[in-house]
Formats: structure tokens, sequence, C-alpha cells
């Protein structure tokens, strides 16, 4: 696979700016779940892993089944809602 090159460097400035911004966005959205206990979803060579308020990381999701997890993930998302 080739990969093309391009001359213009203002192509280069704007994809390190968006990825600067997503960057950006990332670390406040796993900040923002660690503080309210919800665990990191993340996957490496296709499997998923969760990351869990005390740092114990696990392949079994802690999402079924688990009512306090529920709750709070559905506060979050009525928080985001209201943040539009």
């Amino acid at each position: 696979m080739e990969i093309e090159k391009f001359d213009n460097i203002e192509i280069y400035q704007f994809a390190f700016e968006v990825e600067k911004i997503g960057n950006i966005a990332v670390s406040e959205v796993l900040k923002e779940n660690r503080e309210l206990g919800i665990p990191i979803v993340f996957s490496i060579n296709d499997r998923i892993y969760y990351e869990l308020p005390d740092g114990e990381i696990t392949s079994t999701s802690p999402f079924v089944e688990n009512d306090d997890l529920r709750k709070k993930l559905e506060q979050k998302n009525k928080k985001n809602k209201n943040k539009k």
C-alpha cells in the first residue's frame, strides 16, 4: 500500500490540530468517567477490556446487570444532553 504525500503543509497542520482536539476530548471523557466511577472501555487486538474504578483491568463486562452503574450512566447522559 502506497501512502500519498502532500506538498501543502497546511493539510498536515490541519490534521495535527484535529488530532489535538480529539485527544483533549478523549482525556476529558476519561477523567469524567473516572470521577463518576464509570469503567473505561477499550480494545487491544480486537478484544474488549474494561478498566474498573479501582484500576483493575478485566475482560468481563461490568455493565451486565449492574443497576448502580446503569444509574451513573443515565445521569451522565442526562447531563450531556443538557449541555447541548
